[in-house]
């Protein structure tokens, strides 16, 4: 078979050769008695070993990656979002202000309907700070009420994460 009709993509074979080769001698640990940093450290050693191939392998090959992490309220995730879903609105080098992101897309009876979601970085007059998450939602490019998609009309349109002092 010629190599012209594999599918193999050159730039994920290099990405993942040098993400490979950039890991094999890296670790991650979380330093402290607490059941925080405990649960921290437990939770690195499941991301290093199991996401973080792929985040390098995303990086190289698209030049950019967000680890976004989620909940269920029982269990923590993340979700490796590559930059075509997002964009960086506010930021000073690479500490975040702000970003908005593209969370889910839908086609239903000809229609396109996409949810995004603006995270920012806010401070109370207190100094304390905190994250707000706004809902966004699109239907054929124009937005659209997120309670009228019946797929996410039980997700909250504005949330507030206090005593958070940095993006993702």
């Amino acid at each position: 078979s010629d190599f012209h009709d594999t599918k193999m993509s050159i730039t994920g074979v290099i990405a993942e050769r040098l993400t490979t080769l950039a890991l094999a001698d890296s670790s991650i640990e979380i330093v402290g008695d607490g059941a925080r940093a405990k649960f921290l450290n437990i939770f690195m050693q499941w991301f290093y070993k199991s996401k973080l191939t792929a985040v390098g392998n995303v990086c190289l090959g698209t030049g950019d990656v967000l680890a976004r992490p989620n909940t269920d309220g029982k269990r923590i995730g993340i979700d490796l979002i590559e930059n075509q879903n997002f964009v960086i609105v506010d930021s000073v080098g690479d500490f975040l202000y702000s970003v908005l992101i593209k969370c889910d897309e839908l086609k239903k009876d000809n229609n396109i309907y996409e949810r995004w979601e603006y995270h920012k970085l806010n401070t109370t007059a207190d100094g304390i700070s905190y994250v707000s998450i706004t809902q966004v939602a699109f239907k054929n490019g124009k937005q659209t009420p997120i309670a009228d998609v019946p797929a996410w009309a039980s997700i909250k349109e504005n949330q507030i994460i206090p005593n958070v002092d940095r993006l993702l």
